[in-house]
């Protein structure tokens, strides 16, 4: 593809490139945090763009671009003059809420905030958990499995998802998640599930989207 892409015929086929989850430019394609870019690739969009006809339009499309990565991505892949359009992704069935982290984000107990006090399996509610670091989403998962009571453990409540599984659990653990009957509640993951279960979740469920805080304190 890479080299099919330099190709002027092949390019004449394109009548427009478009990029979805376009935020993934800046959270996955720069090292940040201290971490190395998650998809180095993404980074490299300016380049891919540069290397073909000026003449082709690019779409970007995302349902997250807070200012700082939107400017980013007018800085470094919009042209001047693009049209830009912007709706809301409220819908009635979502409720926005903060919590306040305690130590880092990586502190595994920060989100046994999601686990219902006391746990039921029938009302527990679907929880879809982002992450861009495949160790953590084992790692929060494995705690919220021991927090459960025992009788509930192994049972495929909680379940991580991320690029090293196999297709077939992929598969299956989607499924399980979406189904009003399915019995996993809680979903760990990498962007990789975002789009699909965040659709499927929105039109069955009701959805609290909770942001994890953490406050850094300067002397």
């Amino acid at each position: 593809m890479a080299v099919l892409l330099r190709q002027l015929t092949f390019q004449s086929l394109i009548s427009r490139f478009c990029v979805d989850e376009a935020h993934s430019f800046y959270t996955a394609g720069f090292a940040l945090y201290g971490l190395p870019a998650f998809r180095p690739p993404w980074g490299k969009l300016p380049e891919l763009k540069a290397s073909l006809r000026p003449s082709i339009p690019w779409h970007f499309f995302s349902a997250t671009f807070p200012p700082h990565i939107l400017n980013l991505v007018k800085e470094k892949l919009l042209r001047p003059g693009y049209d830009y359009v912007h709706v809301t992704s409220n819908r009635p069935n979502i409720i926005y809420a903060t919590h306040q982290v305690e130590n880092s984000i990586e502190d595994v107990r920060n989100y046994e905030c999601f686990l219902q006090s006391p746990f039921n399996a029938d009302s527990q509610p679907h929880v879809l958990i982002f992450f861009d670091d495949k160790k953590l989403t084992t790692k929060v998962e494995a705690h919220l499995e021991s927090r459960l009571p025992p009788q509930d453990r192994g049972k495929g409540i909680i379940r991580y998802y991320h690029s090293s599984m196999s297709k077939d659990y992929l598969e299956k653990v989607h499924n399980d998640f979406i189904s009003p009957t399915g019995t996993c509640k809680i979903l760990i993951a990498t962007s990789g599930e975002s789009v699909v279960s965040c659709l499927s979740i929105l039109n069955k469920f009701r959805v609290l989207t909770l942001v994890l805080r953490e406050l850094t304190f300067r002397t």
